[in-house]
């Protein structure tokens, strides 16, 4: 393994696993050596112990090393509490907890040798970002699910609290920290000494704090249920918990967890679990219904829109008659027909569609339509009713717009007074390249 110590003694480690018989030495320099490779730095310097990132030289994988403090070394309760929980991850296996590699002891201490987690403890997540409900249940099953392994090999973690907790960069949970975990058939240990909890008081559930002896597989349920709240709520609780603040079949749940009475509460993590489930599937369910409910609106607005670009009650003109049919198999998207009566005596009509036909398109139709609208009343204000003239108004409007969208364009004119149709279209150009080459002139006959 590669590791680094701020001492600066020469030391010697031996490693009692796989690699039974390699040494280490500590140089002048402050780096540990194995064959010829230095050790990584510090990672953490708790109060019992020094975290190091180090290198296993048989496959060069990053792992952590933890080293029992030097001023515990003659400590017997503290080392075999060290011990103890490198024999609590050997019988743990399960995804969702830390990897035990090895353990050892050296000239002046002992050491475990664990899975290296890339990710953040739980607690720098929930106070970097916001979790949906959704994510923060699944966290909690995952810490479930550890938990239930934890408890199905008769331990209890006794710490649980999102500092234990650490999720990677594809969200998933690795329990660790075993330190003052507990076998339930074990021989209690004498805390009739201890002034201070063993644990952490805000996770704790009242029968921890009131006796570490006390703890039952309920009271790592309890400290779960904290957390769980905390991810609902977005934040640490220091404490403080106000139930009314979660939704109310949730908020039952953790009710149960959250029972001063260890005996009210969940006795198993299974249901803990189940009950958990059982809401997130029909949280997901109500999900999935709101997120139609949505759609069918969206959808419903859609239509009135098209409605709106596709004019189905046709003008009722004096002496012109106009009537319009409609593919439906055809996609309206980008669509937009309208008719407008110039004069007395002058009307016109314009089909135009857009390039592309997708969502965008009804708003950049919606904005060629207000351009249609404005070319319409400058031509009647200067009693300019060419369809040239009219075009061209709207090709300024689109030139001076930044929306990146090209309309095709047909635009009759229909004269009675003088029995004439002029009518213009873009062809295969978008309606910018339009001019007065374009517009065609007919004669109307009586019979036409």
């Amino acid at each position: 393994f590669i590791m680094q110590h701020g001492r600066k003694e020469q030391l010697s480690i031996t490693i009692s696993h796989d690699v039974a018989d390699d040494f280490y030495q500590f140089k002048e320099d402050g780096n540990y050596l194995y064959k010829n490779q230095a050790f990584e730095s510090l990672l953490k310097k708790g109060g019992m112990s020094f975290l190091y990132l180090g290198v296993d030289p048989k496959d060069a994988k990053p792992i952590v090393i933890k080293v029992l403090s030097p001023r515990f070394i003659k400590s017997p309760e503290v080392i075999k509490r060290f011990l103890k929980e490198a024999d609590i991850i050997r019988l743990s296996n399960h995804p969702n907890i830390i990897k035990l590699y090895g353990q050892g002891e050296w000239d002046h201490g002992l050491y475990i040798a664990m899975e290296f987690v890339q990710g953040i403890s739980l607690k720098q997540f929930l106070l970097e970002k916001s979790l949906s409900v959704h994510k923060a249940l699944e966290i909690i099953l995952q810490v479930g699910y550890a938990l239930c392994h934890l408890h199905t090999h008769g331990i209890i973690h006794r710490d649980l609290k999102p500092e234990n907790i650490l999720i990677t960069e594809n969200g998933q949970i690795k329990v660790i920290d075993f330190g003052i975990a507990a076998l339930i058939n074990e021989e209690k240990e004498d805390t009739s000494k201890r002034k201070s909890f063993i644990g952490t008081p805000v996770y704790m559930s009242p029968e921890q704090k009131e006796d570490p002896k006390k703890v039952t597989f309920s009271s790592d349920i309890y400290s779960l249920a904290v957390i769980t709240y905390e991810l609902l709520l977005g934040k640490l609780s220091f404490g403080v918990i106000h139930l009314s603040l979660i939704p109310k079949k949730l908020r039952q749940i953790l009710e149960k967890a959250l029972e001063n009475d260890p005996k009210k509460r969940y006795q198993d993590i299974v249901d803990f679990i189940t009950d958990l489930s059982e809401y997130l599937k029909s949280y997901t369910e109500l999900e999935d219904t709101k997120s139609q409910e949505n759609y069918d609106e969206i959808y419903s607005s859609l239509v009135n829109t098209d409605r709106l670009f596709l004019t189905k009650d046709m003008p009722t003109w004096k002496h012109l008659e106009i009537a319009t049919e409609y593919d439906t198999t055809i996609s309206s998207f980008g669509l937009y027909i309208d008719f407008f009566q110039l004069s007395e005596n002058i009307f016109a009509c314009i089909l135009a569609k857009s390039e592309n036909k997708d969502l965008e398109s009804y708003i950049h139709t919606s904005i060629f339509r207000g351009y249609v609208k404005m070319a319409i009343s400058i031509a009647k204000l200067k009693k300019e009713f060419s369809p040239a003239n009219i075009l061209s108004s709207i090709n300024r409007a689109i030139s001076d717009d930044l929306m990146d969208q090209k309309f095709f364009v047909n635009l009759i004119v229909m004269n009675l007074d003088k029995d004439q149709i002029l009518y213009s279209n873009s062809f295969d150009s978008d309606a910018f390249f339009v001019d007065n080459s374009n517009e065609k002139c007919t004669n109307l006959s009586i019979n036409n």
